[in-house]
């Protein structure tokens, strides 16, 4: 998860991106962490998509953390806004620009946390995550990955439409997929997202591909896909 914190205050920079990366310690979740003390700065290191979430303050000298969001979205880029705020004055405006919370200054890390963690499951879905194969580094957004089958020391990872080898065990793959992904077989791991049906021994993706289910994740792998569309699984926890 990429975040870029903007604080013109180097005391709050400080403080705020401190508690970010005591949150991916604490959650074992592998951050990258950038911290900017003006939009100028900001922008020089920007392009869009390059950041999951951004945490934006709003009142600051020489431009102002809602300024930098309008330029965000005038830019098509649908990374998650978190406003930090001494006043409530923005509530509103901050509506234009799609902000998922505001928080006010000085920040409780608690509900900093609660914000992080809500929005995981979100950034999950659209993490992209490179692969190697054997003409060249691929990129893929996690939720249009429909399932992985291992393929004697190598992996395919399937799309709706297309499938690639990818020059890495499915131990390795599984590893650094979201939570949406639950192991099927020991050869296959599948997108809950993508699952349409299961059968006591085969799961049905959305594109009508059918993936074995031993009899050994059975059990597990119904009660997540359960959990999953009922909203408690839902791919963050």
């Amino acid at each position: 998860m990429k975040i870029a914190i903007l604080e013109d205050d180097m005391a709050q920079l400080e403080y705020i991106g401190k508690l970010v990366k005591a949150w991916g310690e604490k959650e074992k979740v592998q951050l990258w962490v950038d911290m900017f003390k003006n939009s100028g700065e900001l922008f020089m290191h920007y392009s869009p998509g390059v950041y999951d979430l951004f945490l934006l303050d709003i009142q600051m000298s020489g431009g102002s953390g809602m300024d930098a969001a309008k330029e965000i979205r005038r830019q098509n880029d649908d990374g998650s806004i978190i406003f930090i705020t001494a006043v409530k004055d923005y509530v509103f405006e901050g509506y234009n620009v799609g902000a998922y919370r505001y928080l006010l200054k000085p920040v409780d890390r608690e509900e900093l946390y609660e914000c992080i963690k809500s929005l995981q499951g979100k950034i999950s879905e659209e993490l992209k995550i490179c692969f190697e194969t054997e003409e060249g580094t691929i990129a893929l957004r996690a939720k249009d990955i429909f399932y992985a089958e291992a393929y004697s020391h190598k992996t395919i990872i399937a799309l709706s439409d297309k499938k690639y080898t990818v020059s890495e065990n499915i131990t390795g793959v599984f590893q650094r997929l979201p939570h949406s992904f639950e192991k099927c077989h020991r050869s296959y791991a599948v997108n809950l997202a993508h699952v349409s049906s299961v059968t006591k021994d085969e799961i049905t993706l959305d594109n009508g591909e059918k993936v074995p289910l031993s009899r050994r994740a059975r059990g597990d792998f119904n009660k997540k896909f359960i959990a999953f569309y009922r909203g408690s699984g839902n791919g963050t926890e």
